[in-house]
């Protein structure tokens, strides 16, 4: 999730339980500096053969005219993220 003045954005991705992912086991990295927001999504580590795929699919979702969230209260956060996560169809 990222908000700027009003506008909120959800990226959702599927979790796989027993998959083998990179980084310490995360699904999900974000990076910041001065210039942008980096909100990178990762798929399980896999195996191809030659001429083989896989697929990794990122649901994106843009709120416009979204009030401010609380800052500093992680259940707060968590209240006030719950309807936009349903909206999405994830749920809480």
């Amino acid at each position: 999730m990222y908000y700027n003045n009003g506008s909120l954005f959800v990226k959702t991705i599927a979790f796989e339980d027993g998959a083998t992912y990179p980084d310490m086991g995360c699904n999900f990295e974000t990076f910041t500096n001065e210039e942008m927001l980096e909100v990178e999504a990762l798929g399980p580590l896999v195996e191809l053969a030659p001429g083989a795929s896989t697929k990794h699919t990122e649901q994106w979702h843009l709120f416009e005219g979204v009030g401010q969230p609380p800052l500093h209260e992680e259940e707060a956060i968590a209240a006030w993220i719950a309807p936009w996560l349903q909206r999405t169809g994830l749920g809480v």
